[in-house]
This record gives structure tokens, sequence and C-alpha cells, in this order.
């Protein structure tokens, strides 16, 4: 009876170490996570893909495997571009994915996300300077106030769309800090409005004239 028990479906005997029946049928209860591609979210699918590879009592050595044959295409060739494909280091791979796929999150990456920001289009001068305090404070935490000031008033200057701001911000003294950039910006917007309405105002004088002459032409004309 002990030897029935030590049995597989085949009539073999089970040694120690090797999968049981009951272990393949748990396994093939289980469903691993959708194949990963290239706009998924990798943070997730990783805790789905591990904890699927406990609950079916996958060994820690077959992972990498396992996690590979979940791939698509894109996120399967950067790994074999890396030569980590027939490595079977799980940590190694999930590394390799993570550098690629995974979404932002570390004080690396915003701080590339703060010094390549500009002004978008039909962003406003507010609007950008606070999106450069927002993710300035993600990228730089633990910065000195001055030295932070220091990089966010050169981005802000390097980023505003309009090249009469930026030229007149390059010529003045320089500004302590992003706020007293954003100020003489702002003034300048102020006096570029002012200048631009006086001139419209100046071409709508010259337009009516013109179209009162006009007028007086053909009446003279007609009689």
């Amino acid at each position: 009876m002990a030897e029935e028990e030590n049995m597989d479906t085949s009539g073999e005997p089970v040694s120690a170490g090797t999968t049981t029946v009951v272990e393949r049928v748990v396994r093939m209860s289980l469903r691993p996570p959708p194949r990963f591609g290239a706009k998924g979210d990798w943070k997730l699918w990783l805790s789905r893909f591990e904890m699927y590879a406990t609950q079916a009592k996958i060994a820690k050595d077959s992972w990498s495997k396992e996690l590979l044959s979940l791939l698509e295409d894109e996120p399967y060739r950067m790994v074999t571009h890396h030569g980590l494909a027939q490595t079977g280091d799980y940590d190694a791979v999930c590394d390799c994915i993570q550098r690629s796929y995974a979404p932002l999150g570390s004080e690396l990456e915003w701080q590339l996300k703060v010094r390549t920001r500009v002004q978008k289009v039909g962003e406003s001068l507010m609007e950008f300077c606070g999106a450069l305090r927002g993710m300035a404070d993600k990228a730089f935490p633990a910065w000195p106030a001055e030295q932070l000031q220091d990089l966010l008033r050169n981005q802000f200057i390097q980023g505003v769309l309009s090249s009469s701001v930026q030229l007149a911000l390059m010529k003045e003294e320089p500004a302590k800090n992003l706020g007293r950039c954003v100020e003489i910006s702002l003034s300048i917007c102020k006096c570029c409005g002012r200048k631009k309405l006086w001139h419209l105002q100046k071409v709508r004088a010259l337009i009516l004239n013109y179209l009162q002459l006009l007028y007086a032409e053909i009446e003279n004309e007609a009689k």
C-alpha cells in the first residue's frame, strides 16, 4: 500500500524532490498572467507572475525560463540582446526588463524629466513653473534650497517657449530664484502684449482711413 502511494500515474516511484501528481494537478489548474508586452505595467505584471510561480510551486531556478516563455517579442528580443535568455539568472532578467519598462518612480528618472522639461504649447508660464517645482520635489528631495533654486531657474530659462522672454531673462541681472524669473517673464509678456495691441490699433486706424477715402472716391465717381 505504501508503495502504491509513492507511485505516479505512470507507475514509476516518486523520489524525494520530484513533483507529485497532486502538485502537477494544482499547477495545471493555475493560470499564469497574460504575456507581457512593451505597453504593459511591468511592476504589476511581475507581482502577478511571482504569485503564480509561488502558488504553482515552480522551482525558483526555473522562474527565469517560465518568465521568458511569457514575454512578447519585443521584451524577449531585448533580454536576448543582453545575453540573458540562456543564463537562467532570474534577477538579472528582471533588472534588464525593469530598466526599459518600469514606470517612472526613481529619483534618477525624475531628474532626467526635470532636465529635459520645456514649456508646452498652450501652457502658461505659471503652469510651466508649477510643473518644474512638482517634478523637482521628486527628483531632488535632499538638495539644499539654494542649489535647487539655481537648477529650476536655469531650466526655466532654457525651457521657456518665447525667444524674446528667454533673451530678456539671459540679459537681465541673474534672478535669485524661479519665482523672480516668472515675475520678469510675466512683465515682459504684458509689455509685449501692450505693444501688439498698439500696433493692432494703428493698423485698424489706417484701414479705416483707407476705407473712408475709398468710399469718398466712389461717391465722387457716382456723381
